[in-house]
């Protein structure tokens, strides 16, 4: 069994790596299964933000006032890809992800904005396109979110087991409103944005990708470069709630670290 730790995103610039070491985790059970689940994003108007260059961008969430928990946050520069340096994505001006490669996705093909972190009320999601020449095109975007519903009760707190394997340790998941917050045994961290479709159901899906730029350090993937699949899970609490046990309902790549007995820490 490989070690259980967080892959980042280098080449694309989306986060920085974590402090963990950097492993692939597709050999645990070969294939990364899952559902998907979640809102759609919206679709784009064909024009935003036009400047006198006819250089514009518009991305996934122009014309929305209101965030859903998640949503695929997409940018679309005008023109041919090849004109396209680099797209920024910001949070309130704090600068949260880079892409220099279409499709132009915020932290990745596979990611989502999740907004779970963010605090209820008004904020400003801005997408900025620079040209190779030079020319900058951006797209505001001013929206509200919600509070994030807290986890069920008996879910809420901090749990731990250990992982075997090549690099042995013991893991610990904080899981609350944000979502699941793991830590490995290297110091290093990542949090998932969690959803509970039923009872005795938890939907773990990708990364939460948060500013500032190059100094968040809880990100990263645990099948790939371009964010995790969802999957979901069946679980159970104790009678005295000091046990919680996990069992994936479908494969999926990073089960080996999700699935098990996890102790509630005191």
């Amino acid at each position: 069994m490989n070690p259980f730790t967080f892959r980042s995103w280098p080449e694309r610039r989306v986060l920085v790596p974590a402090r963990a070491a950097v492993v692939l985790l597709t050999a645990i059970l070969g294939g990364c299964g899952g559902v998907a689940t979640g809102p759609t994003s919206a679709t784009p108007s064909p024009s935003a933000n036009a400047s006198a260059s006819d250089f514009t961008v518009v991305s996934t969430l122009h014309g929305l006032t209101d965030l859903p928990h998640r949503i695929h946050w997409v940018a679309t520069p005008s023109g041919s890809t090849s004109d396209v340096s680099e797209v920024d994505f910001l949070i309130d001006d704090q600068s949260a992800a880079v892409e220099h490669q279409a499709p132009y996705s915020y932290g990745g093909d596979a990611s989502w904005l999740v907004t779970s972190y963010l605090t209820p009320g008004a904020h400003t999601f801005t997408t900025r396109a620079i040209a190779v020449d030079g020319r900058t095109a951006t797209e505001s975007v001013p929206a509200a979110v919600k509070a994030a519903p807290e986890p069920p009760s008996a879910l809420a707190g901090r749990w731990s087991r250990s992982v075997g394997g090549d690099d042995p340790g013991v893991w610990h998941v904080t899981i609350n409103a944000i979502g699941w917050l793991f830590d490995d045994p290297h110091d290093g961290g990542q949090n998932q944005d969690a959803a509970y479709p039923a009872a005795g159901k938890v939907m773990i899906g990708g990364s939460i990708l948060e500013p500032v730029l190059d100094e968040y350090a809880r990100g990263g993937a645990f099948c790939g470069d371009e964010g995790d699949p969802d999957g979901v899970f069946s679980y159970s609490v104790s009678a005295d709630g000091s046990l919680l046990t996990i069992t994936a309902d479908a494969p999926v790549c990073y089960q080996g670290l999700v699935e098990g007995t996890w102790m509630r820490e005191k």
